[in-house]
């Protein structure tokens, strides 16, 4: 891997590349780490590009929190243009060299984009939350065990309120309490609100008030919910991030990054299937 620039323990307003390219163990690093740490070597020695789903999340990021670098980074093209036919090509060309280095956006997903966050910015909570804070703030942090090496950390928090609440914005499927916590058991977003709420403290030295997460859905009509991340949520969150830690110390130690185990499991179904009757 490439030099990693080293930040000092703080909050700052970097770009997402320059975050990208700042040493330190971020949340989705611990996730493939919770899988294997494997895992988590095989991306650090070649990172993944972005996903669809990731990218996606970068458009609505940026035009919810960040209108302006949204301009920057992204056009839109008012006509599909069919690149396999040679008129096709040429007007692609043309519109690359009008609008350099952007991103092109179709008509039908700016649509999209803007109905999302009309909703966001119509719901009174949201609002209110999205007012007055500080988008897109990258801390950093230094996390010490007592039977290692300070570890460098990192994160990327979408907003902070005036109030010192850490908000996440989260598009999903269903924004309805049921399946949202699904999602967020699947996609660890209790390891996040701990890691990111410690570690804002660590970073400015001083408490944050709470995490908040909006949950947009992504078709229409774009329905949301505003949650506040529980005690309990915290706590689990946190205790599962400290192993993932843990763990992390011992493979950089040692230099070793174990896959699964090499041991014959048994398998069975899971309870929700044995329970039915046919």
């Amino acid at each position: 891997m490439d030099a990693q620039r080293v930040y000092e323990p703080g909050i700052y307003s970097l770009t997402w590349t320059h975050y990208e390219q700042a040493l330190g163990l971020r949340k989705s690093h611990l996730d493939l780490l919770h899988r294997s740490p494997a895992h988590l070597q095989a991306e650090l020695l070649e990172p993944s590009p972005p996903t669809d789903a990731m990218q996606w999340g970068a458009r609505f990021h940026a035009y919810l929190l960040e209108p302006a670098v949204f301009d920057a980074s992204y056009a839109v093209v008012e006509d599909k243009l069919d690149r396999r036919t040679k008129e096709g090509r040429a007007a692609w060309e043309d519109w690359q060299e009008a609008i350099p280095g952007k991103e092109a956006i179709d008509r039908p997903t700016m649509r999209e984009l803007e109905a999302m966050r009309d909703s966001v910015m119509s719901h009174p909570h949201a609002a209110a939350a999205l007012t007055g804070g500080q988008a897109e703030r990258s801390i950093f942090w230094t996390h010490t065990l007592a039977v290692a090496e300070p570890i460098a950390c990192k994160g990327r928090l979408d907003y902070i309120t005036r109030h010192r609440f850490i908000l996440d914005v989260k598009t999903a499927k269903d924004a309805r309490a049921d399946a949202f916590s699904r999602a967020c058991w699947d996609y660890r977003y209790h390891v996040q609100a701990a890691y990111y709420l410690d570690g804002y403290g660590a970073a400015s030295g001083q408490d944050a008030e709470g995490v908040l997460i909006v949950a947009v859905e992504k078709t229409p009509p774009y329905a949301l919910e505003v949650y506040l991340v529980n005690d309990e949520m915290i706590e689990q969150g946190r205790r599962e991030y400290l192993e993932d830690v843990r763990v992390y110390a011992e493979c950089l130690a040692a230099d070793k990054w174990p896959g699964y185990t090499q041991e014959i499991k048994s398998i069975t179904l899971p309870g929700w299937a044995q329970e039915r009757t046919y």
